[in-house]
C-alpha cells in the first residue's frame, strides 16, 4: 500500500517515485485520489521506459553532468526525468517513454526490467504487488475479483 501527498512544480526534479526499475513484474492499482481544482479525480502520471531505453537514459544522464558517484543512474532512484529532459532526449535520440495517466480504479502493469517513474498530482492511495511472471494472470484475476466485490471498476493498462 502506498500513499502520496502529491508533488510540486514538474520541473523541480521531484516525483513521488523517482526513476528506477524492478526485477519482477508489478501491478499498481489506484484506490482513491483527491479532487483536482476543477472537480475531476486526481491522477498519477507514469513514465514507462522499455529495457532498450535504459542505456540511452544512462548516456543522457552522463552527458547532462549527473554525478555517477552515487551508483547507477537508474538503480540509485535519485533522478526524476522532467518534461524538459524528455524533450532533449527525444531531440537527441528520437525516443519517448510510454505515458499513462492513472486515475482511481485503474491498474497499471509494469513489466520487469522497464524503468519507470511516477508523479502524483494529488494525495492518493494505491496498492502495488510485485509478481512473478507465471503468477501474473492469477494475480490480476484475484485483484479484479476483489475490486469488483467492492464495486470498483478497474481497467488494466499493459
Amino acid at each position: 500500500m502506498y500513499n502520496s501527498k502529491g508533488c510540486g512544480a514538474e520541473d523541480d526534479h521531484n516525483g513521488s517515485t523517482k526513476l528506477h526499475l524492478d526485477l519482477t513484474d508489478a501491478v499498481n492499482i489506484m484506490l482513491w485520489a483527491g479532487l483536482c481544482h476543477d472537480g475531476s479525480p486526481g491522477y498519477a502520471l507514469w513514465h514507462l521506459y522499455p529495457p532498450g531505453m535504459a542505456n540511452i537514459l544512462r548516456l543522457f544522464f552522463r552527458e547532462e553532468g549527473f554525478d555517477e558517484g552515487a551508483g547507477d543512474f537508474i538503480h540509485s532512484q535519485r533522478i526524476y526525468v522532467t518534461s524538459a529532459m524528455h524533450e532533449r532526449i527525444y531531440k537527441k535520440y528520437g525516443v519517448k517513454p510510454s505515458v499513462v495517466r492513472q486515475r482511481p480504479g485503474e491498474a497499471v502493469f509494469i513489466p520487469a526490467g522497464w524503468a519507470h517513474q511516477v508523479r502524483d498530482r494529488l494525495f492518493f492511495f494505491s496498492f502495488s504487488k510485485k509478481i512473478l511472471y507465471w503468477k501474473l494472470r492469477l494475480a490480476i484475476r484475484q485483484m479484479q475479483s476483489r475490486l469488483l466485490a467492492i464495486s470498483c471498476p478497474c481497467r488494466i493498462y499493459m
